[in-house]
């Protein structure tokens, strides 16, 4: 968890979030207590967010063998104080279970960490932390 808290603290300036496609990839999942983490192969789950130029992405999730995806749109804000940082807020076109979030909306929100990295702010909330890689 102190490597996803050093993450989380760095400040991305390379970062440009106006080149296109972004793929976004889970790369590591964990639990806080006790703590365990994953990677790769050994992930409950694989995932991937892709997002396009229109301000619309595509979120799929492979699970034992089945592919479950969901859309929405997209923007990248800025949060200050406790929160401070820039982050991905994806709001989905419906409550769907690929929704990684502390609320019962239908967003999610995604802290960018050092260039190419986003954590997910589920694990505030007992959920696991989520960390990608964009890898184009």
């Amino acid at each position: 968890m102190l490597v996803a808290v050093l993450w989380a603290c760095s400040k991305d300036e390379s970062f440009d979030a106006s080149m296109f496609p972004q793929e976004w990839k889970l790369v590591m999942m964990g639990n806080e207590r006790p703590y365990s983490s994953t990677s790769g192969a050994a992930m409950e789950w694989q995932e991937k967010i892709l997002l396009h130029p229109d301000d619309r992405f595509v979120k799929r999730r492979m699970l034992g063998g089945i592919t479950t995806e969901a859309a929405g749109s997209y923007l990248f804000s800025e949060a200050w104080g406790a929160w401070n940082g820039t982050y991905l807020v994806l709001t989905y076109d419906e409550p769907n279970e690929l929704v990684a979030s502390c609320s019962s909306d239908q967003q999610e929100h995604l802290k960018l960490a050092n260039p190419g990295q986003l954590l997910g702010t589920w694990a505030a909330c007992d959920g696991p932390f989520l960390i990608y890689e964009r890898i184009r």
